[in-house]
């Protein structure tokens, strides 16, 4: 495993009106990640890392322990279906199909699907609250969308700070009145107001992006995304598409 120094990792400032939102981040421990992984939803549950992937023919749903060499095949879709965000409610993964309208549930022990409801437009990634009451989901645009778990609308808020667009909102993560989202394209983590959808922060990962290009030959397309909250040491799991390394970090200034 590759260790790294105490430092942390600045982002570079933005200054969104009169707030600075960039806040700092660490890296605190690495390990291997499936290389043929097309990251889109990362979820972490009793000691297990539950992902989902994407592509046509290569959306499958994986499970392992962290160091594992090699992750357990849960479940692979047809290749009619583009494979998205996910989250672990009860004992099924809800994972989303990218244009298709249609979320599955994985029985994690099994593996056995099903239908676990259907939506209008894309889904991309998806998040569910601290009390397993509701979801979250994005679409790519600025816009995040508020569920029940079993798919019906809530209410919709728009992600804002400053006078730019905050869209191609990806993979999610929710932990207490913050929503976590990578951005599709770019190496940005945002920290979210649940409640506003005011950005309260943002981290930027250029620097571990060029870090984990001297471990392996990868290319802009193969984005920073994929985020599971380690509650047990309050820590992140973080990696990017077809990295072959999973980080485990700190972050700063969210809360």
């Amino acid at each position: 495993m590759v260790k790294f120094s105490a430092r942390l990792f600045s982002v570079i400032a933005l200054s969104l009106s009169s707030l600075c939102l960039a806040a700092p981040w660490r890296v605190v421990e690495s390990y291997p990640h499936p290389t043929f992984a097309f990251t889109q939803g990362l979820n972490f549950h009793h000691g297990f890392v539950y992902e989902t992937t994407g592509q046509y023919g290569e959306s499958q749903l994986l499970r392992y322990q962290l160091g594992d060499e090699q992750p357990e095949l849960l479940h692979r879709l047809h290749r009619r279906y583009f494979g998205e965000g996910s989250v672990i409610l009860n004992n099924e993964v809800i994972w989303l199909s990218w244009r298709r309208g249609i979320a599955f549930a994985i029985d994690t022990e099994t593996g056995n699907r099903r239908i676990a409801f259907n939506y209008d437009g894309e889904g991309w990634g998806l998040a569910i609250s601290p009390d397993q009451t509701q979801m979250v989901m994005s679409n790519g645009s600025d816009q995040l969308q508020f569920l029940t778990t079993t798919g019906d609308v809530i209410r919709q808020v728009r992600v804002s700070g400053g006078a730019r667009r905050w869209d191609q909102l990806n993979e999610l993560e929710w932990v207490g009145n913050t929503i976590f989202a990578n951005r599709w394209h770019t190496q940005q983590l945002l920290a979210i107001d649940a409640t506003t959808g005011q950005i309260r922060a943002v981290f930027n990962f250029d620097e571990l992006w060029r870090v984990q290009a001297e471990r392996q030959a990868i290319n802009r397309n193969m984005s920073f995304n994929g985020i599971a909250y380690k509650a047990d040491s309050n820590t992140f799991l973080v990696t990017g598409k077809y990295w072959n390394t999973l980080y485990e970090v700190e972050l700063e200034g969210w809360q």
